[in-house]
């Protein structure tokens, strides 16, 4: 929340960062290399597996992970997430 917040506040307000990436905003404000991963590309079982490998492999190494999504066409379960 506090880097979303930090990266409004340097673009004046939170409408004009909206519908922006988490990662766009990680590596401009922290400096840090970033990746991004879109779920839609992730549709073989051979894309499944190297993502799921992928992710194991950031989180022994302690990387910083964000997800977001775009705020349209999505699925939304009964418990409210999306």
């Amino acid at each position: 929340m506090l880097l979303e917040k930090a990266w409004a506040k340097l673009h004046g307000t939170y409408i004009r960062s909206e519908a922006g990436m988490p990662y766009f905003a990680a590596s401009h404000l922290l400096g840090v290399p970033s990746q991004v991963y879109y779920h839609k590309e992730i549709e073989t079982e051979e894309k499944k597996k190297k993502f799921f490998k992928d992710v194991q492999t950031f989180d022994k190494r302690d990387y910083m992970m964000m997800g977001s999504s775009q705020g349209k066409n999505e699925f939304v379960a009964e418990n409210g997430i999306v």
